[in-house]
């Protein structure tokens, strides 16, 4: 696929990636959703245009990308790197909401050069398309983690009310289950 000097798109199901050249700027629109089923497309179109000798930067268009998870964030940095080791700077422009928020929470704006971009508190502090304004309030870290602790507790708590229980043991249990509690281990990890 050569981006110079027409165009090229790549589509699967949940992804589209369309390559263009203007001028010395590869554009990269992508459209979508970017998970571990997608990335592979993403992935040989900047290797296709990093390796065309016009191009001086690529830049990634991503105002239609509606789903990024962590395979698709290890893509971009990939891509990322590809462009960079072949000399040729990237630029993510108008990201969508979504990727805004993921690339936040991540705390990978910087890395991308879009922290100084943004309007207001970072993304990972507002709420997202799909949630209501005015309820979503970020939890410090303590507050998590007493939450958490909180949730194993309630667990092992379960897990001995099911053990007492004469339910628990009508239910099948594994053969390996069983062979664990004769000899006095735990028969699960909480």
């Amino acid at each position: 696929m050569s981006t110079n000097p027409g165009r090229s798109v790549r589509r699967s199901a949940f992804l589209a990636v369309s390559v263009s050249a203007e001028g010395p700027v590869t554009k990269i629109a992508v459209a979508g959703e970017l998970d571990a089923s997608t990335a592979a497309s993403l992935a040989d179109a900047v290797a296709c245009a990093v390796r065309d000798p016009g191009a001086e930067r690529v830049r990634f268009h991503l105002a239609h990308l509606t789903f990024l998870d962590s395979a698709g964030i290890r893509c971009l940095l990939e891509c990322r790197t590809t462009a960079e080791a072949a000399g040729r700077p990237i630029e993510l422009t108008d990201p969508s909401a979504e990727v805004l928020d993921v690339l936040a929470i991540t705390g990978l704006l910087e890395v991308f050069g879009l922290a100084d971009r943004l309007p207001g508190p970072p993304s990972g502090l507002r709420p997202s398309a799909g949630r209501r304004p005015g309820r979503y309030q970020p939890k410090e870290h303590g507050q998590v983690v007493a939450e958490a602790v909180a949730i194993r507790q309630a667990a092992r708590e379960t897990r001995k009310w099911a053990e007492r229980t004469s339910l628990s043991r009508s239910l099948p249990v594994p053969p390996g289950a069983q062979l664990a509690r004769r000899s006095g281990e735990p028969s699960s990890p909480l």
